[in-house]
């Protein structure tokens, strides 16, 4: 009896799983367009390590002063069709950090903006101050906002001058749509 359960059971799922491979039924990850307003280390400057959503031209022109400080008026978006989402490391003592956003995707039930973040390891730098910072524009999604972030030591660089990366530290931390956080500084 109990055989025949299980075989009944393994039956139904392998008929299951052969239905979701054959009629593609897995959840689609979709990868969405973004486009780059700022991405470097030095202006615009902002002090904290903080990611921002900004959805309204008010918070995008208070936002962009207190980075700018001058009279550079800021990049024109359309809120009603997009938003802003601005990444910061703050303010830095030397060079060999970065951000980025890799890929925003639509994961369905929510939007994951994949974050890389580097941090120096055992490589010589640049003594001066830094700002890193990666500012995007991308369509209004009317889902939460999940940051999927990966932070990295770069220990030495390649003939590329691209640095090569250890992962020091991985997680995942949602955050609603509009609200700004500070995040762990790694541990080198």
């Amino acid at each position: 009896m109990k055989n025949q359960k299980f075989i009944a059971l393994s039956v139904a799922a392998v008929v299951v799983l052969s239905a979701v491979l054959v009629f593609d039924l897995w959840p689609k990850q979709l990868e969405l367009n973004f486009e780059t307003i700022s991405h470097g280390t030095g202006y615009p400057r902002y002090e904290d390590h903080m990611y921002l959503i900004v959805e309204n031209s008010e918070h995008w022109e208070d936002t962009w002063f207190s980075m700018v400080q001058h009279s550079i008026p800021p990049p024109e978006v359309d809120f009603s069709t997009h938003m802003v989402v601005a990444l910061f490391l703050g303010e830095r003592s030397t060079g060999g950090f970065a951000v980025s956003v890799e890929k925003v995707i639509d994961a369905g039930s929510k939007i994951v903006i994949k974050v890389k973040e580097i941090y120096p390891g055992r490589i010589h730098v640049t003594e001066a101050l830094t700002w890193p910072h990666h500012i995007i524009k991308m369509e209004r999604p009317h889902k939460p906002i999940v940051f999927a972030l990966e932070q990295f030591a770069a220990h030495s660089f390649g003939e590329d001058g691209k640095p090569y990366e250890k992962i020091l530290y991985q997680f995942v931390r949602g955050y609603q749509v509009g609200s700004g956080h500070s995040l762990p500084e790694p541990v080198i």
